[in-house]
């Protein structure tokens, strides 16, 4: 997996990888623009909450450096090291909201120096402030999701997760974005890159169905847009093993393409009472570029 995290200089968002510096002859680790190489590709922490780069299984270690003054704040480099089940240095706490914490110190978390207080670019322990650059995604995979629904034999239809404007729907398949399950403790999330920032798949409550239909109107359901990636609940999402994407909270709801219209616009995504339909069924084509995430 890569750990992505982002911040904002003047009106341009900024995303950075975490990535092993190899020219650094302390094994440093910095921000670096995100490329799926070899030095960014991160198995998933462990059950002791270890972090270990897969090319050659170091663990991420927070490190003690000297205060340049009395009014330095604390803070620790962060390096890589052999992996030490005993060292409370390569345990860390990992939170909903992608705020990754020192298991020693709940005060110092994983931060990308982008404002160069300490050294710029580098990643340290630093005090938490709830900041951008202090929120890592754990991007598992990333490529198209696919649905279909066959209408009789020999014709079958398919559509993409894509979207217009802040609204999900199914859309071309060679034009569809890639969509990045990102990973934190509990939950899953989906999102896409869009006008350089994050935006997330989120539920919400369903608008009034102009229909005389009272069945339609009872069934349990709920929209579906694009928001700002926030780690709340309406945007954790459980991905099954019969590819279906459920919500979390409500886990009778799954992703549902709307392909008959049946609610308002034809082709719309949203979230419906789970069942065996194919337009409920999501296949990822992913790009492999993110490696083993073991």
């Amino acid at each position: 997996m890569e750990l992505k995290t982002f911040w904002k200089i003047g009106s341009t968002w900024n995303f950075a990888c975490l990535t092993y510096d190899t020219a650094s002859p302390i094994k440093n680790v910095i921000g670096a623009a995100c490329d799926g190489k070899s030095t960014q590709l991160w198995g998933i922490p462990t059950a002791a909450d270890r972090l270990h780069l897969i090319v050659n299984g170091l663990c991420l270690t927070a490190v003690d450096v000297p205060a340049n003054n009395l009014t330095d704040v604390l803070h620790k480099n962060v390096v890589l090291e052999d992996c030490d089940s005993g060292s409370m240095a390569q345990q860390f706490q990992w939170q909903d909201n992608g705020i990754v914490k020192l298991g020693t110190d709940d005060l110092l978390c994983l931060d990308w120096d982008v404002a160069g207080v300490h050294e710029k670019g580098n990643v340290q322990m630093y005090t938490c402030n709830g900041q951008t650059n202090q929120m890592w995604y754990q991007i598992l995979q990333r490529g198209t999701l696919l649905t279909s629904l066959i209408f009789k034999p020999g014709r079958v239809e398919d559509r993409c997760l894509s979207y217009y404007g802040m609204n999900v729907k199914g859309g071309d398949c060679e034009t569809a974005p890639s969509v990045f399950p990102t990973k934190t403790q509990r939950h899953a999330q989906m999102f896409v890159e869009l006008l350089g920032r994050l935006f997330c798949l989120t539920a919400y409550p369903f608008k009034n169905i102009f229909s005389r239909n009272a069945t339609l109107k009872l069934m349990r359901k709920k929209e579906v847009h694009l928001n700002l990636c926030d780690a709340s609940k309406s945007q954790a999402f459980e991905m099954t093993t019969r590819a279906q994407i459920k919500l979390q909270n409500d886990p009778g709801l799954c992703l549902d393409w709307n392909v008959g219209g049946v609610f308002h616009r034809y082709d719309e995504i949203y979230l419906f009472g789970c069942n065996s339909y194919p337009n409920q069924r999501w296949i990822q084509y992913v790009t492999p570029s993110l490696g083993d995430s073991q």
